[in-house]
């Protein structure tokens, strides 16, 4: 099994990362543990699930929104879409089986501010994340 380490960051809201507390998914501003998270691949072209470094759970779409899954039989396998990879091949967009996207929805200012929010949109500027490797393969 191949796995990335990497962080997800928002390219319309600056310094806000896809993040998990464990349970709920949002997001948070600045990136620290509960950003991290593991590209692992499953069989098939681009496919991976998004696993929590810090919790183990896996990123879900089914039935309640996005949320983490506490077992890969419950995780959603995501493709992985390049955005821009002529350009910028670190752009990247990920695209649930019904065809809708992991995106940032509502920005946080500052560390612990309330706000952020993460969900699934149709496929716009929200929908792309810059992914960096926050460890090796």
């Amino acid at each position: 099994m191949t796995t990335c380490s990497v962080t997800l960051e928002s390219t319309v809201f600056p310094k806000n990362y896809l993040r998990t507390d464990g349970e709920q998914v949002n997001c948070q501003y600045t990136a620290g543990p509960w950003e991290q998270w593991e590209l692992v691949a499953v069989s098939g072209a681009f496919l991976y699930h998004v696993k929590s470094k810090q919790f183990g759970g896996f990123l879900s779409t089914g039935g309640k929104g996005l949320h983490l899954a506490k077992d890969v039989a419950d995780a959603t396998p995501f493709l992985l879409v390049m955005c821009l990879p002529n350009t910028d091949p670190t752009k990247i967009a990920l695209q649930d089986p019904s065809g809708q996207f992991v995106g940032i929805t509502r920005e946080i200012k500052s560390f612990n501010a309330p706000g952020g929010e993460a969900g699934l949109v149709a496929h716009s500027e929200q929908a792309v994340l810059q992914l960096a490797l926050s460890g090796g393969f």
